[in-house]
């Protein structure tokens, strides 16, 4: 593994249309890596590690809603709704970045790429739902723009097991690393005991 530079945590749609029970696009084991994320988020907090919550909102009159069939993709997140808020256990300190998507990459029309140059980032911790759709798109991305990539396996899930293990092995194979959330704490506080 390359040695790490300038860490940030970008967290992914974890946001109660996408993991309260009964939600638009519910997905039950989403909730169960909160306690994980929220436990690398509370390091990353200590450490001084930048930290990114990237969230998709949709306009109410549906015009920039994907062009995928409701029935496929039914609306969701829709702005100044309760659904589209973050969980409450993941909510966002005022000097965090809150960054707004349309689509399912974090990159795609938004100013990620900015606020992560700013930052002078190098490696990407890629963390939120789904495997398989926003964190695919985003890790992807991320590694075209010569970002390194480490994906959490304990911080990200998808609608089935199968779904998350075929894309982590997508992410290894292709573009980055995928470690335990613990891994990715301790390589952190190595990294900041070192500087």
């Amino acid at each position: 593994m390359v040695k790490w530079q300038n860490p940030v945590l970008v967290i992914i749609d974890m946001q109660r249309d996408f993991l309260d029970p009964g939600a638009p696009i519910e997905i039950p084991r989403g909730r169960e890596i909160i306690p994980n994320l929220a436990r690398l988020l509370s390091s990353c907090r200590k450490l001084r590690v930048p930290v990114v919550h990237v969230i998709t909102i949709h306009r109410r009159n549906g015009k920039d809603w994907e062009i995928l069939e409701p029935s496929r993709v039914p609306p969701h997140c829709i702005e100044n709704t309760d659904g589209a808020q973050i969980v409450s256990e993941l909510r966002p300190l005022e000097n965090e970045f809150v960054v707004v998507k349309k689509r399912y990459s974090a990159f795609f029309n938004t100013e990620l790429d900015t606020i992560l140059r700013r930052l002078q980032a190098n490696t990407l911790i890629v963390a939120g739902v789904t495997t398989e759709c926003c964190v695919r798109s985003t890790a992807f991305d991320a590694y075209f723009r010569d970002y390194q990539v480490i994906v959490p396996i304990d911080c990200t899930d998808s609608v089935t097991e199968t779904k998350k293990k075929s894309t982590l092995g997508d992410i290894v194979d292709c573009v980055g690393d995928v470690i335990s959330s613990s891994e990715v704490i301790g390589a952190m506080a190595a990294q900041a005991g070192s500087t």
